[in-house]
């Protein structure tokens, strides 16, 4: 029996779903047929990377005009900092989690010399419309030692991945769709 509706066409409602919404969702198509060919239009450099560089280091920009560049690049390098697949743990978690939520506080010489300190925001919470929101699609990661992930669709906010989603047909049992994730 042909399925009427497929994981892609519940994949394609969603993101259409979001690009629609008063949120401004733009959409990313990342698919590539072989998993280490890029570009993929994420604008990253290496399939391990799991941010949107060129995306963050505009937000960061656009969130901290005070703050000079240099520094910004620092804070942007330390978000999309590989950290394999045995990096991320409670502490690593937390310390991203403190990060994305508290910012990254930063010293720097201003240009009458003095010296300023000044949180760098990754996320705007008291104007959400001032973010940038992506939903990427068919995203290549890789975990290196040959252990590649493809989720259904990644939620980029500021170029950081928030929000990762994996559908399923209603007509796949919970037990091994799970086990083939």
């Amino acid at each position: 029996m042909a399925k009427i509706l497929t994981e892609d066409d519940i994949e394609v409602a969603l993101v259409k779903f979001l690009v629609g919404s008063h949120w401004g969702y733009a959409e990313i198509n990342a698919f590539t047929a072989d998993r280490e060919t890029l570009p993929d239009h994420t604008g990253r450099t290496d399939k391990k990377q799991c941010v949107l560089p060129e995306v963050l280091r505009t937000s960061l920009k656009h969130l901290n005009p005070s703050v000079p560049e240099s520094k910004l690049v620092e804070v942007a390098d330390e978000l999309a900092e590989y950290r394999g697949a045995d990096g991320i743990n409670l502490t690593t978690n937390r310390e991203l989690y403190e990060l994305l939520r508290n910012g990254k506080a930063v010293e720097f010489t201003a240009g009458d010399g003095e010296t300023k300190n000044e949180t760098v925001r990754m996320i705007n919470f008291d104007d959400p419309t001032d973010n940038d929101f992506k939903a990427v699609r068919q995203m290549w990661i890789s975990g290196g030692d040959d252990k590649w992930r493809r989720p259904d669709v990644i939620v980029f906010i500021n170029g950081l991945p928030l929000v990762f989603i994996e559908l399923k047909n209603a007509d796949v049992k919970i037990e091994q769709a799970f086990s083939k994730n």
